[in-house]
């Protein structure tokens, strides 16, 4: 069911109008039901029609449309890895009709991936920041763009490369900039400066940069680890582990000077 909390946001949107027959109690219920099922596709159009009718995003139909294209992005992703990974050991075998149905395979994933990134993408610069009032409200949008923008990064090709990447840095620096004026304990602020260290990692590649944003961000995640609110204590605690994680892994790869893939750690608070 709608928790109490969402069902108060609710009320203040009683007098705004919608096409169709579904009221927003039904829409905001049916886009529960389909994170509950796990059908993630059909969830992003409920909260679509939620979108379309706020002036400024309520906190949480920002989390729902958030968990909505996480999952659809993130399993396209993984679904990519998958191919690529499979179309290299094919390669290696030398069996080239194999590797060429799986690469033709994974393009189609990959035209997915980026309608579904340039998507977000757009609402949020033709819709979410321009309604934004809050700061927390325009760190965590700016975030989530330059968090899409790094998605497009890992399947470019070519002369996209150099000007995603760019654009990318752009966004997390822009972000940052704007999350200055909130205190760590933000779990959106955490979560940019943990996904901005992965960024310099793998796209710059600046392993040093990423080590000193990610050493910052533990050390005062630390420092004021007692001050975060119980509501968001787990969510906190779970992007300093990643932060740590991830220093420890680079730490060691500058000391051995060696290379080598990490798993990629994310803060989607």
């Amino acid at each position: 069911g709608i928790n109490a909390e969402y069902m108060g946001d609710i009320k203040l949107l009683r007098f705004l109008k919608m096409d169709g027959s579904n009221s927003l109690e039904e829409i905001c219920f049916m886009a529960k039901a389909c994170e509950e099922m796990e059908r993630f596709e059909d969830m992003i159009s409920y909260v679509q029609k939620l979108v379309d009718v706020e002036e400024e995003l309520l906190r949480p139909t920002r989390i729902l449309f958030a968990t909505a294209y996480k999952h659809v992005t993130g399993n396209r992703r993984a679904e990519i890895r998958i191919m690529t990974a499979l179309e290299q050991k094919e390669e290696r075998k030398g069996n080239l009709v194999a590797s060429g149905a799986i690469k033709k395979y994974r393009t189609q994933v990959e035209e997915e991936l980026k309608t579904l990134c340039n998507a977000v993408i757009k609402s949020i610069d033709e819709a979410f920041l321009p309604r934004s009032k809050s700061v927390e409200a325009q760190v965590y949008f700016l975030k989530m763009k330059a968090d899409y923008q790094r998605y497009l990064c890992e399947i470019a090709v070519d002369d996209e490369v150099t000007e995603l990447v760019t654009r990318t840095g752009e966004t997390y620096l822009q972000a940052e900039a704007a999350a200055d004026k909130l205190p760590m304990t933000n779990i959106t602020k955490l979560g940019l400066l943990l996904n901005s260290s992965v960024f310099y990692y793998e796209f710059i590649p600046d392993i040093e940069r990423a080590c000193t944003i990610c050493r910052s961000a533990y050390d005062e995640a630390l420092r004021v680890m007692d001050r975060v609110s119980e509501e968001n204590y787990k969510d906190f605690i779970l992007i300093t582990q990643s932060l740590k994680d991830n220093l420890t892994l680079w730490n060691m790869e500058l000391g051995q000077n060696q290379g080598g893939e990490n798993a990629e750690k994310e803060g989607d608070a």
